[in-house]
C-alpha cells in the first residue's frame, strides 16, 4: 500500500481507505492506481470508472444526445442536468460519481 501510495500520489492511509471503500478514489487517482498495478479499469467492476475512464466517454454521450434529444432543453427533463454541463461532460470533464449515479439508468 506504500508503494502503490508513492506512485499515485497518496498515502498510505488513503489506500488503505480506498480498499476498505470508506472512500472513492477521483477518476484521475484510478487512472494512476490501474497504471501502477498494469491492469484495465474494468477489473475493479465499477460502472462509474469504467465509464468515465472509457476511450469513447466523450463520442458515447455525443451519440446518446443525438439520438436521444431533440433541443437543448429537453436534456434537463430527461436526465435532469442542464445542457451547458452535459456538453462540458461532451467535450472531456468527467461527471462526477453522483452525477453518474443519478442519471446512469437513462444514460447507459
Amino acid at each position: 500500500m506504500k508503494e502503490l501510495g508513492k506512485l499515485c500520489g497518496r498515502e498510505e492511509c488513503t489506500i488503505t481507505s480506498y480498499e476498505s471503500s470508506v472512500i472513492f478514489p477521483h477518476y484521475t487517482v484510478m487512472k494512476k492506481i490501474c497504471t501502477a498495478l498494469g491492469i484495465p479499469v474494468q477489473e475493479f467492476g465499477d460502472e462509474y470508472y469504467t465509464f468515465v475512464l472509457s476511450e469513447d466517454y466523450e463520442s458515447y454521450l455525443r451519440q446518446w444526445r443525438k439520438e436521444n434529444t431533440k433541443r437543448f432543453d429537453e436534456m434537463e427533463s430527461i436526465l435532469g442536468v442542464c445542457y451547458g454541463v452535459y456538453r462540458s461532460w461532451e467535450k472531456g470533464l468527467r461527471m462526477t460519481r453522483e452525477s453518474f449515479d443519478k442519471i446512469r439508468e437513462k444514460l447507459i
